[in-house]
């Protein structure tokens, strides 16, 4: 008769004093689901992880194919899940469900910021929400020609963003990227409108659209992370509707539209400056409602009410408004505004 053998766990070995004295200031964050605005967003966290725990080394982990935006911050280092031995960290902070947990109990009536939810999760309170997120020099040369050579009039420039960068990506069954994204038949009056304006537009998306191709827009595609906050901070304009686009935008503090269906704008531009929000109507009174592919009341209509609310007429109004606010050549991305962001940056790590 064989016998079946079962090897059974080990218990963890005990910490050294040496062990514990070596890895007592190593701070390890992880997330184990990605999504490139998220990856954004934790970036606001790292500052203050960094004044509550003087002196640790904080690092973030998600991951791979997202941990590039979290690169090039001054409070923390990266590295992606599957490349991490947590053995090495003093202290590990999984805040992989924290969101889900929190927006699901409070949904319409959240108003916080998912960098808050993280660090509350982890005992930490934000007092400050900035990514120091800038493009890399060289990253932005080659951006800066690429965008010429296409825009030989040399027009200011408009990054029209109306569709989630992963449209096909399904939530519990649902296509929850295209429940982000406006209703298409608004493009063609969009684009003509900017052009009538005297604007060039282009786009980023993960992959080519038919409906870009048809109006001639340039199309930048399945491009590295560091080509993508490039280009949107060589825009003048940004309108994009709730994709990573935004948060990007958000952290460069561009000039923005910023455009809303089922998700609330609140919570995910409380922190942004320079942002002119646009929500879709709800017949409910939802502004936002986290629900729309899941409990939705029009669940089989397409589109959902809030983004056939959404019309060309309203957001080149909330355009016409940004543009007032923030005139060509007065942008609060400006280079007196990055140097006094690098010399407060320079006396906190002094």
């Amino acid at each position: 008769m064989l016998k079946l053998l079962v090897k059974k766990k080990q218990p963890p070995r005990p910490v050294s004093l040496k062990e514990h004295y070596e890895r007592r200031h190593r701070i390890l964050i992880k997330r184990g689901c990605g999504g490139f605005g998220d990856t954004l967003i934790a970036r606001m966290m790292f500052e203050g992880f960094s004044n509550a725990f003087p002196g640790a080394e904080v690092t973030f982990s998600c991951p791979n194919h997202f941990i590039l935006m979290a690169e090039n911050h001054p409070f923390a280092k990266t590295a992606p899940l599957g490349a991490i031995d947590e053995n090495y960290y003093g202290v590990v902070y999984d805040v992989s469900t924290a969101c889900r947990v929190h927006e699901s109990r409070h949904g319409p009536k959240n108003t916080s910021n998912r960098s808050d939810i993280w660090a509350a999760h982890c005992g930490v309170k934000l007092t400050t929400h900035e990514m120091y997120l800038k493009p890399l020099p060289e990253m932005l040369a080659n951006s800066e020609g690429v965008l010429k050579y296409h825009n030989k009039e040399n027009k200011p420039t408009v990054l029209l963003v109306m569709t989630s960068q992963h449209p096909q990506l399904p939530v519990g069954g649902d296509n929850f990227g295209m429940g982000k994204s406006i209703n298409l038949d608004q493009l063609p009056d969009i684009v003509e409108g900017l052009r009538n304006r005297g604007y060039f537009v282009f786009t980023i998306h993960s992959e080519r659209q038919a409906e870009f191709d048809r109006l001639g827009v340039e199309q930048f595609t399945s491009i590295h992370p560091q080509a993508w906050i490039s280009l949107v901070s060589l825009a003048d304009y940004v309108i994009t509707i709730d994709t990573a686009t935004l948060h990007i935008a958000g952290g460069l503090k561009k000039p923005t539209v910023a455009v809303f269906a089922f998700t609330p704008s609140l919570p995910y531009i409380k922190y942004y400056t320079n942002i002119e929000p646009i929500q879709g109507p709800c017949p409910w009174g939802y502004q936002g409602c986290f629900t729309t592919y899941i409990h939705c009341k029009k669940k089989d209509a397409e589109p959902f009410p809030c983004q056939a609310g959404l019309v060309s007429s309203d957001i080149l109004a909330s355009f016409d408004r940004l543009v007032r606010k923030f005139p060509l050549g007065k942008s609060p991305t400006s280079e007196s505004v990055q140097k006094s962001r690098q010399i407060d940056l320079l006396a906190h790590t002094a």
